[in-house]
């Protein structure tokens, strides 16, 4: 498993970490600030350096090999300078039949921009608006309830790519 721009914590990788029985995870971010932290984050729960490291990655530069079975990106894509680099590393990190989930608003058709860059590049793209019943519930009562609620901005969806195999 492959985050990309964890952020300060890298939460969702960890938790994969924690609760799964993934054989590797590589939690990356392109902030030096971010992966010191996320490191002291991995030394002080005790997991295992064979299983879980942390690396500092800027999209799109460097070499990347075919080595994930699955990518994690969570609220990522409001730099639109960086969609290609992040679409391009998502395709060049991932095995055939891999699979990348990225949680993301819409945030003005950034999760669109997003979705057909990876389109054209090759992934098949499954875009998800319910994909947890409570978190949809949830979704629905800030709409009605919040004047300060912008779906927009603040209910992330869920894009399922998958890269097709060509042996």
């Amino acid at each position: 498993v492959l985050e990309l721009g964890g952020g300060m914590t890298c939460l969702a990788g960890l938790l994969i970490a924690k609760y799964t029985n993934a054989s590797i995870i590589c939690l990356t971010d392109g902030n030096v600030s971010s992966i010191e932290n996320v490191q002291c984050i991995i030394n002080k729960n005790g997991f295992s350096k064979s299983k879980v490291s942390c690396s500092l990655l800027q999209w799109g530069k460097g070499m990347y090999r075919p080595i994930y079975d699955i990518i994690l990106a969570a609220d990522c894509l409001f730099f639109d300078e960086s969609r290609s680099n992040l679409v391009s590393t998502m395709w060049a990190s991932l095995k055939g039949n891999g699979q990348a989930l990225v949680t993301a608003p819409k945030r003005s058709n950034t999760l669109e921009k997003f979705k057909n860059e990876a389109e054209k590049i090759g992934f098949s793209c499954t875009l998800l608006e319910i994909y947890n019943q409570q978190i949809w519930n949830r979704h629905l009562t800030l709409k009605s309830e919040s004047p300060n609620y912008d779906e927009d901005i603040h209910y992330p969806l869920l894009l399922h790519l998958m890269k097709p195999n060509f042996n």
